[in-house]
């Protein structure tokens, strides 16, 4: 055996090597102006094209896949707290959070500065095995305090207890997405179904229009791959319908094959139309789910870290069994979920949910800051939110003709337009106007302009884009 003379090379390499000098001197000059302009300035450069950055080459995105490549063609250059400047150089402000998970908004101050100290430090980015570092052992702790919050705040002694009670949500369990959350969520649904009623059939009760993720089973919860499963049973009820879900439950109540496993539910649904599902018919599903012995899911995917009280589980009295949370946990610095549930829930497998990230210290880091930025600003969150619905439905009541509906619950607001041309120009006007929002019009009988801005939004954002949205609806016919 010849022992190799070989070192692995260390060579110097810097951005503008990999992303071209043109780009990186555009890139610096957008977040210059992005972070160091005061926010009153901004916003009135709001739908303008900031010509003192250089133009640049831009790549297309024919590489991708057909439906990645249609939504948006004017891409992000850069972004900083709730604004961002696109590679047409125009400056918007982002009123969807980054797309619905940067609870914090672009390049949070703390978090930046947080991640490079650790960095520093010598902390990690991630381990795949189970030796979680400090920071990861501590949002574990973090986020069964922040679930367990709606009867009081839980100190260091009460801690003990919840990790200790029967019926408290005090077990997580950590992945890469919401979908992973998710899924792990239902693997345990379905281990404790197999258990107590071994070939029984489980009947999952769901919402119309639900969402809770894209891998293949949770898509078969909302219609898809239908030829792929048997020895399941998708029972959709109409949201906020009590009666109907009533009838849909006693369907199962007289000790058939058939038995609810679960009924799941998200509190705003954001993939339909941001309808919010009231507390009441939430509290009378919780019922029904224990009448039957079934396990009670939230889905906190969209809502978790948007609420004053973290999880929106916390405004519902405690009702969950099991929820799953991801998208804003981080902000955006890397993605990290988890499925938190009741101990009674802790019965898979060392590999049934096992995941690659699910030890990343650095992802933890940023889930600290977030966690620790919304307890210290729950007041603000609960004041400029509330503010803003008032707000959304005042424009309606200016304009009844071309808004049917207000919905949602705070900053994650769904604005119903009277019928999808008119949602287009709508949608059009807000991005000319520099208002960067989402148009859903995929689901049946939605028209519906999609917000969740950034919790660090204030009153004053708020008057500045509804002035903005009432500007485009006077114009439009």
């Amino acid at each position: 055996m010849v022992k190799p003379d070989s070192v692995f090379k260390t060579f110097s390499l810097f951005l503008n090597d990999m992303l071209g000098d043109k780009y990186t001197e555009a890139l610096d000059k957008a977040y210059q102006i992005l972070k160091e302009s005061p926010k009153e300035k901004l916003r009135k450069m709001v739908g303008r094209k900031i010509k003192e950055i250089p133009e640049f080459p831009q790549l297309d995105k024919r590489g991708f896949v057909e439906s990645y490549q249609k939504p948006i063609e004017d891409d992000i250059l850069a972004g900083y707290g709730l604004f961002k400047i696109t590679e047409s150089r125009m400056l918007q402000m982002d009123w969807t959070g980054g797309h619905y998970q940067l609870p914090l908004g672009y390049h949070f101050r703390n978090l930046d500065r947080i991640l490079v100290t650790a960095r520093e430090h010598g902390i990690i980015d991630d381990t795949h095995n189970n030796t979680p570092g400090q920071a990861v052992k501590l949002l574990a702790f973090e986020l069964i305090k922040s679930a367990n919050k709606y009867d009081g705040e839980v100190d260091i002694n009460k801690l003990k207890q919840v990790i200790d009670a029967k019926d408290r949500l005090n077990r997580v369990t950590s992945v890469d997405t919401g979908t992973v959350a998710s899924g792990a969520a239902l693997k345990s649904i379905l281990y404790r179904f197999r258990n107590l009623h071994k070939d029984n059939i489980p009947v999952f009760i769901m919402q119309e229009g639900n969402y809770h993720g894209t891998d293949f089973f949770q898509q078969y919860l909302r219609g898809m791959w239908q030829w792929m499963f048997t020895n399941v049973i998708v029972e959709a009820v109409k949201p906020n319908d009590i009666d109907h879900l009533n009838q849909t439950f006693q369907k199962y109540q007289n000790g058939g094959k058939e038995k609810v496993a679960a009924v799941i539910m998200e509190p705003v649904l954001m993939n339909n139309r941001a309808i919010y599902l009231k507390p009441e018919y939430i509290y009378r599903a919780k019922e029904l789910a224990e009448k039957h012995d079934a396990v009670m899911m939230l889905d906190e995917i969209q809502t978790g870290f948007w609420s004053p009280d973290i999880f929106m589980a916390n405004e519902l009295k405690g009702v969950a069994d099991i929820i799953a949370v991801g998208k804003g946990l981080t902000s955006g610095f890397s993605p990290l979920a988890y499925m938190i549930c009741k101990k009674y829930l802790d019965n898979q497998d060392q590999y049934s949910s096992i995941s690659t990230n699910g030890n990343a210290d650095m992802a933890a880091l940023a889930g600290l800051v977030v966690l620790y930025s919304i307890r210290e600003n729950s007041s603000h969150i609960q004041k400029t939110g509330e503010y803003y619905m008032e707000c959304l439905q005042d424009l309606q009541q200016k304009h009844p003709k071309k808004i049917t509906g207000i919905t949602g619950c705070r900053h994650l607001a769904g604005i119903n337009i009277v019928n999808e041309n008119m949602a287009k120009k709508f949608h059009q006007g807000c991005l000319d106007q520099g208002i960067f929002l989402r148009l859903q019009t995929y689901k049946a009988g939605a028209c519906t302009i999609i917000t969740k801005p950034a919790v660090i939004a204030d009153a004053d954002d708020v008057d500045f884009v509804i002035k903005k949205l009432n500007a485009v609806l006077d114009i439009i016919s």
